[in-house]
């Protein structure tokens, strides 16, 4: 209990990294050959870096970083024997810029730009290329606490330039471009989603 689980027995079977019950923002993915989608999810333990408790930084660690390691290693033999995969990383624009009491979040996903960074140069004569996207502020249901205060809302969403949030439905062509061949040249690469908010 409390480890990220990656347990691809074949086509079709679902991965969740992260203990389901402690996890948030699932956001269902289909993967290429797969007859189900697989189910990713992130987690956020915010607080003070003095009042962190040892085991939820580290789980924060195990869903968001250490689940996609695993997940990668089981997944890219394959991808190796066919001459041809896609890896992408759910990354973060706390990744890039940082916001107080997000020290474990915050490190998991600049770790995780640095490990889909490594894989790209790893794979890269095996005809497999690994990207990240890093989506900005997104109504999921990670920011429902957020959301659903309206003055904190109308104040959260002035300091994004497009005005709103982003949908979940926004990612989804963006994943499927990067998994298809004419994205073969994109590798190492990581592409913000963020309505403008890292442009500021």
């Amino acid at each position: 209990a409390g480890r990220p689980a990656c347990a691809p027995a074949g086509p079709g079977t679902p991965v969740r990294p992260g203990p389901a019950g402690a996890s948030l923002g699932a956001a269902p993915l289909r993967l290429p050959g797969a007859g189900r989608p697989a189910e990713f999810r992130g987690l956020s333990a915010p607080a003070l870096l003095p009042e962190q408790k040892a085991r939820p930084p580290r789980l924060v660690m195990q869903t968001n970083l250490d689940s996609a390691f695993l997940c990668s290693r089981a997944f890219v033999p394959g991808m190796i024997a066919k001459h041809f995969g896609r890896v992408i990383n759910i990354a973060s624009t706390m990744a890039h810029v940082a916001l107080a009491h997000r020290a474990a979040y915050c490190a998991s996903k600049f770790g995780l730009l640095g490990m889909t960074k490594a894989l790209a140069l790893e794979l890269a004569p095996h005809g497999v290329t690994a990207n990240t996207i890093s989506p900005g502020p997104f109504a999921t249901e990670m920011n429902t606490v957020l959301m659903q205060d309206p003055a904190r809302n109308a104040q959260f969403i002035s300091h994004i330039p497009v005005g709103r949030w982003g949908q979940a439905e926004e990612l989804g062509p963006l994943v499927t471009f990067l998994c298809s061949e004419a994205a073969g040249f994109i590798t190492g690469a990581d592409i913000v989603i963020d309505g403008g908010w890292t442009a500021q």
